[in-house]
């Protein structure tokens, strides 16, 4: 009977922890139509491709997929958690999407759109925070 006891409350114990260190999902952000201002350079759609890759290749995204104006970009970390984005650009502006995920919580259905954890919305602001910081170097 004490064993019983001991592993229902280790199985108490185990459940409260898992759920106190997943943290709760949140409404994807997909960032769209952002101006792609190149400082003191004449504007063309290469620039704005080549400071999209610079940016990818500091924050050790991986290029999945290459086209004209299209990108495919995933990264992942703790070999368990895969993003995948697109990033589609012009000469005057670029966004970065959702593409897909893995073991990040993705949700279709959310309160208001779909949601993901956290770390999915970290860490795009991140490579837009990078993206914006070369374009400007440009």
């Amino acid at each position: 009977m004490r064993r019983i006891l001991a592993a229902m409350i280790l199985l108490l114990v185990c459940l409260v922890c898992t759920a106190a260190i997943a943290r709760e999902t949140v409404t994807i952000i997909d960032y769209k139509d952002r101006p792609a201002t190149i400082r003191g350079a004449a504007r063309s759609q290469e620039r704005v491709e080549q400071a999209i890759l610079a940016a990818t290749q500091k924050l050790k995204w991986t290029i999945a997929e290459q086209s004209a104006g299209r990108l495919l970009a995933s990264q992942s970390w703790n070999n368990k958690h895969t993003m995948l984005v697109e990033i589609r650009y012009n000469v005057s502006s670029y966004s970065v999407v959702y593409h897909g995920s893995t073991n990040l919580n993705y949700f279709a259905y959310g309160k208001a759109g779909p949601e993901i954890h956290p770390a999915y919305n970290d860490r795009v602001k991140a490579l837009i925070d990078s993206i914006d910081a070369e374009l400007q170097r440009t």
